[in-house]
């Protein structure tokens, strides 16, 4: 159960990272510096990777529950709130690093264990 819930928590932040990238390259604000970057590559690769992996881990509705209502709370999360917004742009590249932890750690639980 509490892996359970480590898997919607990591699935929830990551979306809500790259639901900031989307929205301020939208507004024209981009990392210029290379670590922000593969930071937000390798989110990326592994978001989808985790999800992925979560159909093989859980019950079929698992993983497609965690991205549905992750996005939901994600879009909840930011509609009325653009200082978090701002705030998150500013602290993304050590949330990317800290997402790419929890999912190489759920990633490799969920393969090797």
């Amino acid at each position: 159960m509490a892996f359970l819930v480590v898997y919607f928590v990591t699935i929830y932040l990551a979306l809500l990272s790259a639901h900031v990238t989307t929205v301020m390259a939208r507004g024209n604000y981009e990392h210029t510096t290379p670590f922000p970057i593969f930071a937000s590559f390798f989110r990326m690769l592994l978001t989808f990777a985790a999800v992925i992996s979560g159909f093989w881990a859980f019950d079929w509705y698992l993983p497609i529950l965690a991205f549905v209502g992750g996005g939901l709370l994600v879009g909840v999360t930011l509609a009325r709130n653009n200082e978090l917004l701002g705030w998150l742009f500013r602290a993304q590249a050590v949330l990317d690093v800290l997402i790419v932890a929890a999912l190489c750690f759920l990633i490799s639980t969920i393969w090797f264990v």
